[in-house]
């Protein structure tokens, strides 16, 4: 066997093992993109609860600015 035929002919081809990392890669960003996803959500839904909370005139009194 000479030194040609142990190389790959092809160097750009990926091995098993890289397939498997940028499977674990991609995983991981979908995750942290759900799980930010999910916190943004749920923060703003609180923000917009505790505002509505706070409120003490309907909405026709805000739209007047005085209390009817």
């Amino acid at each position: 066997m000479s030194v040609s035929e142990t190389t790959d002919p092809n160097p750009y081809r990926r091995s098993e093992t890289q397939d498997a990392e940028r499977a674990v890669r991609a995983h991981h960003a979908a995750t942290s993109g759900a799980a930010m996803a999910a916190t943004a959500a749920l923060t703003s839904a609180y923000a917009i609860g505790w505002r509505a909370g706070r409120r003490t005139r309907g909405p026709m009194a805000r739209l007047l600015g005085r209390r009817t």
